[in-house]
């Protein structure tokens, strides 16, 4: 039923943007605009999940165009650790701790993250090329505070750009790192 929930929020925040939509799988083109080239290339985004306290993810533009007006999200709902967020501090776990924009021009596209919640969306609102952005959030598992690498597995990180229009999705795979390739323009 989350995953359900969690679908659902995700088109309602990004229907707009899907109205256009190109397809996922759009070649890279150049396209002449009066006197200007513009090429559209791609750009990879590196996400890695540091288990400290609070947890931390960072997210890497590591390509060399900028994105912008972006929506980023978490699905934990299929994790080898049935991992969630622990945000509530009165449940009597280890640790606990809300969403926290650390570095970077993000936010959470809807209110809050409610403890137990297994996903979130995320607008950034720019992630330029070489830079970075960083949030933290308690994640805990079902039968563990501390989450290993195997852990992540069979989670799930997408990524909708203003750029194309298209869900770029990939899962952790034994790793606390996971790619996402997007298609971006310079």
């Amino acid at each position: 039923m989350k995953t359900l929930t969690f679908f659902a929020t995700i088109f309602m925040f990004l229907a707009p943007m899907l109205s256009t939509c190109s397809g996922e799988n759009a070649e890279p083109s150049a396209v002449t605009d009066n006197a200007n080239t513009t090429t559209t290339t791609t750009t990879t985004i590196n996400v890695h999940f540091v288990d400290s306290a609070p947890d931390m993810f960072i997210l890497e533009n590591n390509g060399t165009c900028d994105l912008s007006e972006s929506y980023f999200f978490i699905d934990f709902s299929n994790t080898a650790g049935h991992l969630y967020f622990d945000t509530d501090p009165s449940d009597g776990s280890h640790m606990s701790a809300p969403f926290t924009a650390v570095h970077g021009q993000i936010a959470l596209a809807e209110s809050s993250v409610y403890d137990g919640d297994e996903s979130l969306i995320m607008r950034i609102a720019e992630l330029g090329a070489g830079e970075s952005a960083v949030f933290t959030i308690d994640v805990d598992g079902f039968d563990d505070y501390r989450v290993a690498a195997d852990h992540l597995d069979g989670g799930v990180i997408g990524i909708i750009t203003a750029e194309d229009d298209a869900l770029h999705r990939t899962t952790f795979a034994n790793s606390s790192t996971a790619s996402l390739s997007v298609n971006c323009t310079e």
